[in-house]
């Protein structure tokens, strides 16, 4: 009696993601503490955003204000890059993503503050 072995199919060659795009443009309001962020494909999303303390870094709450009313994004800005983090789906599979692009951005350049656990930095 003679044995067939199942057939495999060919394996398909090794294609490195695609690195995410950094969003093309962005504005913060602080009166209204409101983040616009525009991407590459011309959306516009609107964002306000809610300053949170955690024990290491800084959570901010992005809830979005426009089409996808009351949808919540939280980011985390940590002391160490490799703390940032994001709920998104597009940070979940390019750990980068708009929200914590547009927020790492807006701290450096002290518009938006960081909150560490004794306050303020």
């Amino acid at each position: 009696m003679s044995s067939l072995s199942p057939s495999r199919a060919p394996e398909k060659p090794f294609t490195p993601r695609r690195p995410p795009r950094p969003p093309q443009a962005w504005s913060y309001c602080q009166s209204t503490r409101e983040l616009t962020i525009y991407d590459y494909a011309g959306q516009m999303s609107v964002y306000h955003v809610d300053v949170a303390r955690s024990d290491c870094g800084c959570t901010y709450e992005l809830v979005n204000v426009d089409a996808r009313f009351g949808e919540c994004r939280t980011v985390h800005v940590g002391d160490d890059r490799a703390d940032d983090s994001c709920d998104c789906a597009g940070f979940c599979y390019r750990e980068q993503c708009k929200h914590l692009t547009s927020c790492v951005e807006l701290i450096r350049r002290g518009i938006l503050p960081f909150v560490e656990k004794g306050g303020v930095r």
